[in-house]
């Protein structure tokens, strides 16, 4: 008797799996078995082909006023440089504290920030 079990489909989380099955029972109606010996499981290995995702971060300007405002975006590409968008929601930590979030199966997320308006010259955080 055929078995058939979907695999997991192709994600950027998953690693390969291993299927496992085994017999648990035999029966015949009505009859019964003299001797019947149940074998080891089936096992096998599903690999994993490797989803390259790429995070890239731009901002809208290069430079800014105090108490201006940048806008940065994180925009998901895979190897090809086409967007990805089979996901679930995502969010990156930009080394300022600023967090990033891209919507489930959303291709990029934005954040804006406010250039600090300090009182001294020169720009000096």
């Amino acid at each position: 008797v055929p078995y058939e079990l979907k695999a997991q489909g192709d994600d950027v989380y998953k690693d390969g799996q291993i299927i496992e099955v085994g017999i648990d029972k035999a029966a015949v109606d009505g009859k019964s078995f003299e001797n019947l010996v149940l074998g080891d499981k089936a096992q096998v290995t599903i690999g994993d082909t490797l989803t390259e995702v790429k995070a890239t971060l731009t901002v809208d300007k290069t430079t800014v006023a105090e108490g201006g405002t940048v806008t940065y975006t994180v925009t998901l590409t895979n190897a090809a440089g086409m967007p990805m968008a089979s996901h679930g929601p995502l969010e990156f930590t930009l080394t300022d504290g600023t967090v990033v979030k891209i919507p489930a199966n959303g291709t990029s997320g934005t954040a804006e920030v406010t250039a600090k308006d300090d009182i001294f010259t020169g720009g000096q955080d």
